[in-house]
C-alpha cells in the first residue's frame, strides 16, 4: 500500500472510532489564549454564526443557499482551525520521540472531539431597546435602516 492509500485506510477506519473522548486538560493545552470560539445555531435560522468571546466575527451561509449538513462542516472548520492549527504544531513536534505516540494520540482524539462538537441550538435573543440611542423612541414604530 502506498502513502496515499495508507491515509485513506486509516481515515476510513478513524470513522468508527466515534464518539471520541475529549481530555479537559489536553484541550486547555491546544486552545490558543485569547479567547473561546463558537459555533451558534439559532431556532429557524438559515445561517451559523462563529463566534469568538462572544462576538459575532461571521456568518456560515448568510443567504441560505447551502444544505445544513454542509452550513455545518464549513461552520465547524472555522470554529475549530486554532485549535487544530495548534494540535497539528504539537504533534508535528511530538512526533519526532516515539515515546510520545500516546499523547499524540490523546492530543489527536480530543482536537477530533473539539471539531465535532455540534453547533448549540438557540433561542433568538431578543432585542431590548436602547434608551441611549438617538432614535429612541418611547412610543411608535421603531427606527428601521
Amino acid at each position: 500500500m502506498n502513502e496515499a492509500q495508507t491515509i485513506r485506510s486509516a481515515w476510513y477506519d478513524n470513522q468508527k472510532q466515534r464518539p471520541f473522548k475529549s481530555d479537559a486538560d489536553v484541550l486547555a493545552a491546544i486552545t490558543p489564549p485569547g479567547g473561546e470560539w463558537a459555533t451558534v445555531a439559532y431556532d429557524g435560522a438559515i445561517t451559523r454564526s462563529v463566534r469568538w468571546n462572544g462576538t459575532e466575527v461571521c456568518q456560515v451561509n448568510p443567504q441560505g443557499q447551502l444544505d445544513d449538513l454542509t452550513e455545518g462542516q464549513i461552520a465547524m472548520g472555522l470554529r475549530a482551525m486554532p485549535v487544530t492549527d495548534t494540535a497539528l504544531r504539537v504533534i508535528m513536534t511530538l512526533a519526532t520521540d516515539p515515546a510520545n505516540a500516546p499523547l499524540i494520540a490523546k492530543i489527536a482524539e480530543t482536537a477530533i472531539a473539539y471539531i465535532e462538537a455540534p453547533a448549540p441550538r438557540l433561542k433568538e435573543p431578543e432585542e431590548e431597546p436602547d434608551e441611549d440611542r438617538d432614535d429612541y423612541q418611547d412610543e411608535g414604530p421603531r427606527w428601521e435602516p
